[in-house]
């Protein structure tokens, strides 16, 4: 999903403090803006603050704050009028009049400034330091490399190549075609499969209002747990089948007892995934644990762009605390309990296979089997053993888990 400038959504919640342990200056004077940063950056731009505010959060200094707004920034009618100032930074993402502002326009969007942080850096490293007149005379070895068909022969044969580059450079200027002799003219160079270059993988947040990252991020949810340490972590994941199923499956996941339930739900859609969570939240709240969605991290699907919603519907609900975070893109481990429990879900959901005909009592099996694994890192007890043990029989209740009888459990695939 994409993020849409016009999409404006007001926020409304407790204000999150700024900073934090991993909030701190970074140390490290090579240390570059990630994507994260950015998409901070984006963030705190429309909820108006300073750059000393972003600077803060993100680690950085103010000065490399504006830089990067400076250099990711993308400018609409250059030359049409100079623009009245825009907020604190002069970023018109969320200004009122841009619709029809004829002057020139200054828009900061994460994605495009990564995409052009990453263009600078592979210019600024890509051709060679060899000069003209060095690759000329390494050209003169390129009979020899046709004869013997071995970088390392000729570059060992001739000592004055020593001086002008290192073996390892004379192969990327073969491979690269900067001399006479070709790659497929190496006699082990077509032995071997060589993928083609391919295009890079475009990096997206699905949620519906940036402005809700801040104070969500994953370096905000790892601050919480480090602060928070009997804190209760839920992670949220989706199982899907086939692409072009309607139906899929919402994990939530406790890591402390590797105890995973599912739910029903309509493939991307964040109503339908936020009524199946709120659903879960208020059985535990009314079973006696106020706490049990403390701190609820989700990933990046599209089922959950209003994921930070449920603190509100959690309050509501009587939760005593409850705080939602966002994982990084991309980065599977930041809910590695998740995916890794999602192998024993697979052993029943077989990738590749319909979700569609399933009905809850089915998952709900499925899910009362996996639960009923015994976990060598748990001390031989299954999930729903340790759930009980620390909690009571109370909790695994409320969550609708059926114990089976360990001699009885089946995790073979059900469709």
């Amino acid at each position: 999903m994409f993020f849409r400038r016009d999409a404006i959504i007001l926020m409304s919640g407790p204000a999150f403090p700024k900073g934090g342990k991993n909030m701190a200056k970074k140390d490290n004077k090579h240390s570059k803006l990630a994507m994260n940063d950015r998409m901070l950056i984006q963030a705190c731009i429309a909820k108006g603050e300073s750059a000393a505010s972003i600077a803060k959060r993100i680690g950085f200094s103010a000065s490399t704050v504006y830089r990067e707004i400076e250099r990711g920034s993308q400018i609409r009618n250059p030359g049409a009028g100079k623009r009245p100032k825009v907020g604190r930074l002069g970023i018109c993402n969320f200004c009122g009049k841009r619709s029809y502002c004829r002057l020139e326009k200054r828009f900061y969007d994460y994605e495009s400034a990564d995409a052009e942080a990453g263009r600078r850096r592979r210019e600024s490293r890509s051709g060679t330091r060899v000069s003209a007149g060095g690759v000329a005379k390494l050209d003169s070895l390129s009979q020899q490399i046709r004869d013997t068909g071995s970088i390392h022969h000729v570059f060992i044969a001739n000592k004055w190549a020593g001086e002008i580059c290192c073996e390892r450079t004379l192969r990327r200027l073969v491979y690269s075609g900067a001399l006479s002799v070709k790659p497929h003219e190496l006699r082990r160079y077509v032995r071997f499969k060589r993928d083609l270059p391919k295009a890079p993988k475009a990096k997206k947040i699905v949620i519906r209002d940036v402005r809700a990252l801040v104070g969500r991020t994953h370096g905000d949810f790892l601050d919480y747990t480090a602060a928070n340490k009997r804190a209760i972590i839920t992670q949220y994941d989706s199982v899907v089948g086939k692409r072009d199923d309607k139906m899929a499956i919402l994990t939530i996941t406790f890591p402390r007892f590797n105890l995973q339930i599912g739910r029903l739900v309509k493939k991307g859609d964040p109503s339908s995934a936020k009524r199946a969570i709120v659903a879960v939240m208020s059985k535990l709240i009314a079973a006696g644990f106020p706490n049990a969605f403390e701190a609820c991290l989700c990933d990046n699907g599209t089922e959950f762009a209003t994921f930070y919603e449920i603190e509100g519907y959690a309050k509501s609900a009587g939760a005593t605390k409850c705080r939602a975070f966002c994982a990084r893109p991309y980065r599977s481990n930041d809910k590695a309990e998740c995916e890794r429990n999602h192998g024993f879900v697979r052993y029943v959901f077989p990738k590749g296979k319909s979700l569609d005909g399933l009905t809850q009592e089915d998952v709900d099996g499925a899910f009362d089997n996996i639960n009923s694994l015994v976990r060598a890192g748990k001390g031989d007890r299954t999930p729903s053993e340790a759930a009980e043990r620390a909690f009571g029989k109370a909790f695994p209740e409320a969550l609708g888990i059926k114990k089976i009888d360990k001699r009885k459990v089946r995790l073979a695939p059900l469709i």
